[in-house]
């Protein structure tokens, strides 16, 4: 009987030790997983949600259009010749500029229920829920309108940076892709 209660003691502290390993290992994966959405969701650099946040969120903002029949209007920006700023001034003055334009275009152009993504190197979405397209054309022109208006501060100086804009507004029938 001792034999056996000594050799059921063993395996349990081996039972208990490879719990504690699945443990520690659950405890890594599930940090991972706390992180990961978050660095996915969000540009680096202008910490505004990424490309990947944006798909994401158009299809679910597709989805609630279509079953509550609201409108949904799609501004998409393009930062023109932004390639030049970086060939000018170099890589660090160029980000600081799409740093600074980002910081410009959530404080003063739209509201903080809109969901702004940086979708590429220079590239903007601007997804305006709840808005018709006249709305969100004003809005894409104020923006147009508002950058030219008023320098952009970098280690390039004083900037005046253009955008082109287009607009759009969801239909219902119509895929998120459309």
């Amino acid at each position: 009987v001792g034999l056996l209660a000594r050799h059921l003691e063993a395996k349990q502290r081996v039972e208990q030790e490879r719990i504690r390993g699945l443990e520690e290992q659950l405890e890594v994966l599930a940090h991972k997983a706390d992180i990961t959405p978050q660095i996915s969701q969000t540009d680096p650099l202008t910490t505004l949600y990424s490309r990947e946040a944006f798909d994401k969120q158009i299809r679910a903002e597709v989805s609630l259009a279509t079953r509550l029949r609201r409108p949904l209007s799609l501004v998409l920006i393009d930062v023109d010749h932004l390639q030049l700023a970086n060939d000018t001034y170099g890589r660090e003055a160029a980000d600081e500029l799409l740093v600074r334009l980002s910081g410009r275009i959530i404080r003063e152009f739209f509201r903080k229920t809109d969901f702004i993504a940086r979708c590429g190197g220079d590239e903007f979405a601007v997804l305006l829920t709840q808005e018709q397209f006249d709305v969100a054309l004003r809005a894409a022109e104020g923006l147009r309108h508002g950058l030219t208006q008023r320098a952009i501060q970098s280690r390039a100086g004083e900037v005046i940076v253009t955008i082109s804009a287009g607009v759009t507004q969801y239909r219902p029938g119509e895929s998120w892709e459309e």
